[in-house]
């Protein structure tokens, strides 16, 4: 930028004289440096747009899975893992700055996390266990990635660096792990457990101490995605006889309903960056679409129309 601010000036030089070239020479090189940071805000901006990932199965859960992403409005869907292999490409969510996607993948063989760009490049495999491994999620610094890893036939929670690096066992008690997620601090995991016979919630320090439960009853609890305030945790539930939604305080108490079909699974929520909003998968119309709400339940709008299976969990 400097050298090109230089050429200018010299040739004001010739034309006009000292004086006025470095006058000019100063305006140059303020308009340059603000058309940069207009330019890099630009970028910036473009970059962490959000876009919802989700994953697309054909035919319904059936022989293969893509992870795709859309615009808020559904528009623009993008498959970035296409082909023509029956792996599964699933679990994606975003890194802090939506530069990078974790997901799960059956593309080896063995169901481990991989990392891809944004745009489904540069893919990175990053667990070779033997172990069935899933839900994984970024820490909030992007530096962590927790997930569920089988352990002799059973879901158990691990934290790895974000390029594979030094796995460690967070949980070792009884029950299935499922559904890791940081909270928005990073202070806390929540995950889902069924060493009571039924899934329920729980969040633990993010080092694996202080587990307390959150949930309780003879009904399955899972899905759990934090407010990004941290405030709130939005969760499925078949406490009504059917799989609806429901929102409670992050230390499990005042659960509120939001969703009610019945005969209809809802699950798989996830809040939008803004918190004003809520994503999530329902069987309502006859097959598995994506659809989102607001926060407190109202104004539910369908985003896709396929004849595929679109399911959660998401990210946005």
């Amino acid at each position: 930028m400097k050298n090109v601010i230089r050429l200018c000036t010299a040739a004001i030089l010739l034309s006009f004289g000292a004086a006025s070239a470095s006058s000019l020479e100063l305006g140059l090189t303020r308009a340059v440096k603000k058309r940069a940071r207009t330019v890099s805000d630009a970028v910036r901006r473009q970059r962490v747009t959000p876009r919802i990932l989700w994953q697309k199965c054909v035919p319904d859960e059936g022989t293969q899975c893509d992870v795709w992403s859309m615009n808020l409005d559904g528009s623009n869907p993008v498959n970035l893992t296409p082909g023509t292999d029956a792996s599964f490409d699933f679990d994606p969510q975003w890194s802090p700055d939506h530069s990078k996607i974790v997901f799960s993948s059956t593309r080896g063989g063995n169901p481990d996390i991989y990392t891809m760009n944004a745009d489904g490049s540069d893919i990175a495999h990053l667990t070779l266990d033997a172990g069935f491994e899933s839900w994984a999620s970024f820490s909030p610094d992007g530096s962590k990635i927790v997930f569920s890893r089988a352990v002799a036939g059973q879901g158990q929670l691990f934290v790895m660096n974000r390029d594979g690096s030094n796995p460690v066992r967070l949980h070792t008690g009884p029950g299935a792990d499922e559904e890791p997620a940081y909270s928005p601090d990073g202070s806390k995991i929540i995950f889902g457990n069924d060493s009571t016979g039924r899934y329920q919630l729980y969040t633990m320090n993010a080092d694996g101490s202080s587990i307390v439960q959150l949930t309780t009853g003879a009904y399955e609890n899972r899905y759990p995605s934090w407010s990004p305030d941290g405030q709130k945790i939005v969760f499925g539930s078949d406490r009504t006889g059917n799989t609806e939604l429901f929102v409670m305080n992050a230390d499990g108490t005042g659960a509120v309903q939001l969703t009610s079909t019945p005969g209809a699974i809802n699950s798989d929520p996830a809040w939008s960056s803004d918190g004003s909003k809520i994503i999530f998968p329902s069987a309502r119309d006859g097959n598995a679409e994506i659809y989102v709400m607001e926060r407190d339940g109202s104004n539910e709008t369908r985003l896709t129309s396929n004849s595929v299976f679109d399911a959660g969990p998401f990210a946005w």
